[in-house]
């Protein structure tokens, strides 16, 4: 701003003013995780994970994780690349670990607004009891979620005892 004519502006320095406006991306992730409903004592089971991004903005670089839970040992999970849609890519297989999920979490690398990635994490059962851990997606630095309720899936799957049912039968002959 400049001083009509004929006056003088004695702080010249306070002529001008800068305003920062910081601009947050928003994008509705979800997860939703998917596994039978009941598996037996030691048996292998496989759960499904879909995480989708409803947008507005891309997320990329939102964060699965899929902590360790007691009767349920995972020893894979995998990201095929053909389950990508809208755009979005999975993980390379060196960055899809269970170390990885059960810690600091897998970083899917491209997740724009539409796209989802399936995961698929396969495992042993316990003895006995049930399964319940909890998948969840976080967002990506400088991307807020604003819906976050939809961020974690929680299946329940029961684990049922086997127990053996056979029983010798008597020999007709001997009647042992």
């Amino acid at each position: 701003v400049a001083a009509p004519a004929r006056v003088t502006d004695p702080p010249p320095g306070n002529n001008n003013s800068t305003a920062v406006t910081a601009i947050s991306a928003q994008a509705d992730l979800s997860a939703a995780k998917t596994g039978p409903a009941t598996v037996n004592s030691n048996g292998t089971l496989t759960y499904s994970v879909v995480i989708t991004n409803n947008g507005p903005a891309a997320a990329n670089n939102a964060i699965f994780t899929d902590p360790a839970v007691a009767d349920f040992s995972a020893p894979g999970v995998t990201c095929p690349a053909a389950s990508a849609t809208g755009g979005a890519a999975c993980p390379a297989a060196a960055a899809t670990t269970v170390a990885l999920m059960q810690g600091a979490g897998i970083v899917i690398p491209t997740l724009p607004s539409g796209g989802s990635v399936s995961f698929s994490v396969t495992g042993s059962a316990g003895v006995t009891g049930s399964i319940s851990n909890v998948a969840t997606v976080a967002a990506p630095a400088r991307v807020t979620d604003p819906p976050p309720g939809n961020n974690n899936s929680t299946p329940a799957t029961a684990i049922s005892a086997q127990a053996d049912h056979s029983a010798a039968q008597p020999d007709p002959a001997t009647g042992n």
